[in-house]
């Protein structure tokens, strides 16, 4: 379920959905904490969320959970710019 819902808001993000598409990543990251799809739905929940509002803080705010929550990920590693 968790690589659905992932796929689910790559597809809402994709066609510019972007807070259809924080509810799928969002959703998905905090539902499913230990799939391997997780890392990358939280790091995508943070760029939706970015784009729908243009406030920086919520990348920051990934950034952050990520490197509390999937420190070794490559999304973690992706996010720790935002930091």
């Amino acid at each position: 379920m968790a690589q659905l819902e992932l796929g689910l808001g790559k597809w809402a993000f994709q066609t510019g959905r972007y807070d259809e598409a924080e509810k799928w990543f969002r959703h998905s990251y905090e539902t499913y904490p230990e799939a391997g799809a997780a890392p990358e739905a939280g790091y995508w929940a943070g760029v939706s969320a970015y784009k729908a509002t243009n406030k920086p803080e919520h990348l920051k705010e990934t950034g952050k959970i990520l490197q509390q929550s999937h420190p070794q990920s490559e999304w973690a590693r992706k996010a720790s710019v935002w930091l």
